[in-house]
């Protein structure tokens, strides 16, 4: 077997084993305690265990086509029209539409708001995936954050939640 990149390689087996202490060592906290490390880390240990992986099988990662960042597999034209369309000012509108929403909103209803935005208009998916997409983030984050970890989380001002 031939390593890819012996750099990325041995970072990526630093973070797994970091990570695995840390998962590891957060089994002897309380049990509210450990939630957080273990939502984290795990998920981070099984990516970080695949990326190890993609490292001797580098076959593995256009299987799963996990690259986030896909204007490096465009070419010329297409170039400036995924640029054009992904501008930095239409990003930190959406940020600062977000950080409005939340203000005025709370978290409960903001976050659907702006992933249904994002996803939409951002990602150019169609409606369909959007409200699908949304609906799974947003009920996964109010699951860990409201339920499993029993935070409650800002209201909004318009709800009155108080700062």
């Amino acid at each position: 077997m031939k390593l890819h990149s012996k750099g990325t390689f041995l970072f990526t087996l630093l973070l797994l084993l970091f990570t695995l202490a840390v998962v590891l060592m957060s089994f002897n906290y309380g049990q509210k305690t450990r939630l957080m490390p273990l939502i984290v880390g795990i998920p981070t240990l099984l990516l970080a265990a695949f990326l190890v992986l993609v490292q001797f099988y580098p076959g593995l990662q256009h299987r799963f086509d996990i690259d986030v960042f896909s204007v490096g597999r465009l070419r010329g034209a297409d170039i400036g029209e995924q640029t054009r369309k992904g501008s930095l000012l239409f990003h930190t509108f959406l940020l600062f539409f977000f950080f409005a929403l939340v203000l005025l909103l709370g978290f409960l209803i903001a976050t659907p708001l702006y992933l249904l935005t994002f996803f939409r208009i951002s990602g150019r998916q169609s409606w369909a995936k959007s409200i699908i997409a949304t609906g799974v983030v947003s009920g996964l984050l109010y699951l860990l954050f409201a339920v499993l970890m029993g935070l409650r989380l800002f209201e909004g001002l318009l709800l009155g939640g108080r700062i």
